[in-house]
């Protein structure tokens, strides 16, 4: 098996429950995504805004102040089914591969280039995750793009998929770990993003761990 790199992840010791909304006056005064406007692309918050998510999720708000709001961290986070896990990371992974774009000359080769990886258990749900980062990638999809590999397609088609330099590539671990051995793409950036599923109802964990070294995301080819 190839050498693919090394991941170090120093995990903090704190973790924390994400807050509850605790009175309906608070609800009513909750600016919504727009509390992230200083974070947050404005093509994103119109995306959002336009598919009716009006205030973030527990889990959604935590991951975005803590991987956006200037802390450099990684985010371990652990909610239940229908919490809102997705955009909890793909939000900051398109807002940091936007930023990324946003500094560097198209004419650079750093420009184009696989900045994440998202691993999924089954291809189902890998597609309702490419489906819905497409979704608030609608006003910017010209400069950030979405490939799916946990179909079940062929090593050609892959390499089709992969040879475009998508910027988030979405793949079961088994998907991945073909496509690495097979030789059809080897990672640029070692930043990957593991979407493990249901959790038991009630369970909003955030544990936040400190970075080592640069931006994965934004690190050249």
């Amino acid at each position: 098996m190839p050498q693919i790199g090394h991941f170090l992840v120093a995990l903090q010791t704190i973790i924390f429950s994400s807050p509850a909304m605790s009175s309906s006056s608070s609800k009513a005064a909750d600016p919504g995504f727009q509390a992230f406007a200083h974070l947050l692309d404005a093509r994103l918050l119109r995306a959002l805004a336009r598919r009716g998510f009006g205030t973030p999720t527990p889990v959604q708000r935590e991951s975005i102040e803590h991987s956006l709001g200037g802390e450099g961290r990684d985010i371990l986070a652990r909610a239940r089914t229908g919490s809102g896990k997705t955009l909890a990371y793909g939000l900051p992974v398109i807002q940091k591969i936007l930023m990324a774009k946003e500094r560097t000359p198209r004419s650079s080769p750093s420009y184009a280039g696989t900045r994440a990886l998202i691993l999924v258990p089954t291809k189902e749900l890998s597609e309702q995750i490419v489906r819905q980062l497409l979704e608030v990638l609608e006003f910017c999809r010209d400069e950030v793009s979405v490939a799916n590999v946990a179909r079940g397609v062929s090593t050609s088609v892959q390499k089709l998929l992969l040879s475009e330099k998508p910027d988030i590539v979405v793949a079961t671990p088994s998907r991945a770990l073909a496509c690495l051995q097979s030789g059809v793409r080897r990672p640029a950036h070692r930043t990957a993003y593991s979407h493990a599923g249901p959790c038991r109802a009630g369970d909003t964990r955030v544990a936040r761990a400190r970075r080592g070294g640069p931006d994965p995301l934004v690190r050249p080819r």
